[in-house]
């Protein structure tokens, strides 16, 4: 069985929880130009056209001199200093909230570009990503020190934390050379055999109606349903058919969500289909202890499968995989004792 790719994760220190709220280690350095140049801007322009509109309009009043002017620069530099630095302290620390409390996606990197001044060379890297409900918005950080350059490497994935409330702000934190207290991957390095007991007969009757839900959100966002020895799913605009009565490409991947639960993603590909066509994917969310520590940890948004749906599906995947000699190691076990169907609402 292929194991997925894990570009995301080149330290421990990179395992970005998703449980909110993060504990930051290193915020790392604010670089967002635009916010530099507002600030610069306030900084510069704000207290020249305070001193120009005043002065013009006192010695209008007046017919004062320069000891209007020391007064109002007496009364303004001050203001102007407070409100300065309130704006430098406020940014960071809108940056730390994203940080702690935003969102995790994973973005692209889609520009990298060298920027020459007489302070010396930066580099602004622009990526893509994509929130919950669906919108591509775009963000930048200016990089200043290039060790961070290894992380802006264009057509790339990224990282991206942002804010639901305000989708347009967000960070990068490999970007920006933040790290956080990681999520203790307490995932058991062997599991228990599966029992016979547990497989299903292949070309035995099984039904299984399931919907996909948004992982964030939980709204539905597509169904998955196996009938006649096939799976079939349809995700937002894309439909999907596994049949697996023919030999089919199975792979997992794992992504820590807190001490005690990991995300299970499954990628199902049929046979002989085209490498553009996109595979069957939907992620599930396991305790740690069901899940092995040699499943390779991945980052990806997908659609979420309720465990109970799992529960049931996982078993039929198992068996045909063996009746096609399709080797999958006893990686993951379905803890059927907690992880049951939800009860019917009571009618009333």
């Amino acid at each position: 069985m292929a194991q997925p790719s894990t570009a995301l994760i080149t330290s421990p220190m990179q395992r970005i929880p998703h449980s909110v709220p993060r504990q930051l280690i290193k915020p790392g350095k604010f670089q967002s130009g635009k916010a530099v140049a507002f600030i610069m801007g306030w900084s510069v322009i704000t207290p020249l056209m305070i001193l120009a509109v005043g002065t013009t309009v006192l010695f209008g009043l007046t017919g004062g001199g320069w000891q209007v002017f020391l007064s109002l620069l007496g009364i303004f530099l001050p203001l102007w200093v407070v409100m300065t630095s309130l704006l430098w302290w406020n940014l960071p620390y809108q940056r730390r909230q994203i940080l702690k409390r935003g969102r995790l996606v994973r973005g692209t990197i889609v520009e990298r570009r060298t920027v020459t001044s007489l302070l010396g060379n930066h580099w602004v890297v622009v990526y893509n990503y994509r929130t919950s409900n669906g919108q591509v918005h775009r963000g930048q950080a200016v990089i200043k020190d290039r060790r961070l350059l290894g992380h802006a490497i264009l057509d790339e994935p990224v990282a991206v934390i942002y804010m639901p409330e305000a989708p347009k702000e967000s960070v990068a934190p490999a970007l920006v050379g933040a790290s956080f207290l990681p999520v203790v991957d307490q995932r058991p390095a062997q599991l228990p055999q599966p029992t016979e007991a547990a497989r299903i007969v292949p070309g035995d009757s099984v039904l299984v109606d399931a919907t996909l839900h948004n992982p964030h959100t939980s709204a539905r966002v597509g169904w998955l349903t196996l009938r006649d020895e096939t799976l079939f799913a349809s995700i937002g605009d894309q439909e999907h058919t596994v049949p697996l009565d023919k030999p089919f490409r199975l792979e997992l991947s794992a992504w820590l969500l807190s001490p005690e639960e990991v995300a299970l993603g499954v990628l199902l590909r049929a046979s002989g289909v085209a490498p553009t066509v996109p595979p069957l994917r939907f992620a599930v969310p396991m305790p740690q202890e069901n899940v092995s520590l040699m499943v390779p940890l991945k980052h990806e948004e997908m659609p979420q499968l309720y465990v109970h749906d799992f529960n049931a599906l996982w078993p039929v995947i198992l068996s045909y995989a063996h009746f096609h000699n399709i080797y999958v190691p006893p990686w993951v076990t379905v803890p059927y004792a907690v992880l049951q169907p939800p009860s019917a609402p009571a009618l009333s």
